[in-house]
């Protein structure tokens, strides 16, 4: 069988697994997540010529206002599609479909970039295409879908950066991780990160390293100029993605219900910080929250480390939350747990040249990982980077399967 047929087959495969999922288990016109409703009333708002607005009971915002509670971009998206299928949530999810399978295109790049073996960067597709929470993820409303697909998109061209480092190159990828920010503004502080690897890398070009930094920051605010300037008329303030990571850090740790983010904030605020919040806009009710936490964590400094750890388990295998698991929830823990042994595998067995390379993916997890055990976490916020966590996972594999004596190539690991 000719080598692209193989590839093609296993993006076939990331299809048709979904679709039979769509087929069997989702109902046409439902909503399966507390998010969704408030994609949709977005959607159609824009859509109606009202612009960013939603009626969401969170955050004690004002209906009547604009909002910037959540990014634009998977707003777009949905009401684009809602505007060329007549509101058919069901086409929506067909359509997310065929963004997973684009992303399996991406993690065969990127599996290639850094392995240079289609062997490995078959098996990666696989995976992802028979992974469980992936697919189920894959028909919710949510921006998940778009999300990890602009951070493949991202970390491939990280990668081709690095491979062939010049100012056009990181310029677009500032431009890629600002695109990944207007679906979800975690990663707006990756970019922190990227520059960290790239001193690291360039040491002690000293010229080169400022270039390139440069490169990254001015693409991704170039990307994200336009959302600023709108916010700052709603606002009058800088609001660079999102209004509700105050929200998310003042719910994700609230000690007395664990920072298991299953209540409104509303439920958990006395009166007096409630007038504050109802007196306040979006942005301002944004810094409130912050300042809330923060207080809140200076008094009980050793609770706040051991939520941490606990948000650390609910991130990667959806445990934690103080209540018995579901059979759902240790089946994806079992899946990462695995997961995440193979990495470890690979971590400490795998060549150092593929390890070198692979810097940008662990530290996309590594970032991830740290950002939501300090916030908020939940496993749903872990699929995005699903895709790179079953990259690094696959030459773990193959290490075990090298054991067993089964041949996978000639000089893939040493």
């Amino acid at each position: 069988m000719k080598k692209n047929s193989i590839t093609f087959l296993l993006i076939s495969l990331t299809f048709l697994v979904r679709i039979g999922y769509l087929s069997i288990a989702i109902e046409r016109d439902k909503f399966y997540t507390n998010d969704e409703p408030g994609y949709d009333q977005m959607a159609k708002n824009l859509l109606a010529g009202k612009g960013f607005r939603t009626r969401e009971p969170v955050m004690l915002i004002s209906n009547s206002k604009p909002t910037a509670m959540r990014e634009p971009l998977y707003i777009l998206f949905l009401a684009f599609s809602y505007k060329l299928f007549n509101n058919d949530y069901y086409v929506v999810r067909i359509l997310q479909v065929f963004l997973d399978c684009i992303t399996s295109l991406f993690i065969y790049l990127i599996s290639m970039k850094i392995f240079q073996e289609k062997k490995i960067a078959w098996l990666s597709m696989f995976i992802f295409a028979v992974y469980i929470p992936e697919v189920i993820f894959s028909a919710h409303i949510s921006q998940a879908v778009l999300y990890s697909l602009f951070l493949s998109v991202s970390i491939f061209l990280i990668l081709k950066a690095f491979e062939n480092p010049i100012f056009m190159r990181f310029l677009i990828c500032g431009a890629s991780l600002g695109l990944s920010s207007l679906c979800k503004g975690t990663v707006e502080f990756f970019i922190t990160f990227l520059i960290i690897l790239v001193a690291i890398l360039l040491y002690p070009k000293w010229k080169l390293i400022l270039k390139f930094s440069l490169g990254l920051i001015l693409g991704f605010f170039i990307v994200l100029s336009p959302w600023v300037i709108r916010n700052y008329f709603v606002f009058k303030a800088f609001v660079p993605t999102s209004t509700a990571g105050g929200y998310n850090f003042f719910i994700g740790n609230h000690f007395e219900t664990g920072g298991a983010a299953f209540h409104l904030a509303k439920d958990m605020i006395d009166e007096s910080l409630k007038r504050q919040l109802m007196n306040s806009d979006e942005h301002q009710q944004d810094l409130i929250y912050c300042r809330e936490t923060i207080k809140r964590i200076r008094q009980k400094p050793d609770a706040f480390l051991i939520l941490c750890f606990k948000k650390l388990t609910r991130f990667w295998l959806n445990l934690g939350y103080g209540r018995t698991p579901s059979i759902k929830s240790l089946f994806v823990a079992g899946e990462n747990i695995i997961l995440f042994s193979f990495i470890l595998l690979f971590l400490i067995y795998g060549d150092k040249t593929y390890l070198l390379k692979a810097l940008p993916l662990i530290m996309m997890i590594t970032y991830f990982t740290l950002f939501h055990m300090l916030v908020v976490a939940g496993v749903h916020y872990f699929f995005p980077i699903s895709p790179f966590v079953i990259i690094l996972a696959t030459p773990g594999i193959v290490i075990v399967l090298k054991k067993l004596g089964y041949r996978i190539s000639d000089g893939t690991f040493h």
